[in-house]
């Protein structure tokens, strides 16, 4: 795959808005090795790292036409595919997260008896 500029997806994404089904395609051979290795060193697992294509291109097919700015895909998409591998390992490894969940104090607060 060659890298593509940000104004071809960026012209893929609004023949895709406008309802042209090839687009897709080529917005998909465009974009699914790097979105590939993002799933892949989230989930750690080449299966996992499939279904959370899988899932990432079902959503941006569904939620393409809210893009104002065709010219954010690229970070837009990344973002899908990074939420996607966070909820595929939180439905995977549960626990991890429920660790955290039940800290008293949020990531950059301190806990309530540090505080005065």
């Amino acid at each position: 795959m060659e890298k593509v500029e940000i104004a071809e997806l960026s012209a893929l994404v609004r023949r895709l808005q406008s309802g042209d089904k090839s687009a897709f395609d080529e917005l998909y051979h465009a974009t699914n090795g790097p979105a590939y290795f993002t799933a892949l060193k989230i989930v750690g697992s080449e299966d996992d790292a499939e279904d959370v294509l899988q899932d990432s291109y079902l959503a941006l097919i569904k939620s393409v036409n809210e893009l104002k700015n065709p010219d954010t895909f690229v970070s837009w998409f990344n973002r899908i595919v990074a939420n996607k591998a966070k909820d595929s390992v939180k439905k995977k490894n549960p626990s991890l997260f429920k660790d955290a969940e039940t800290e008293n104090f949020m990531i950059g607060e301190l806990p309530d008896e540090t505080v005065d």
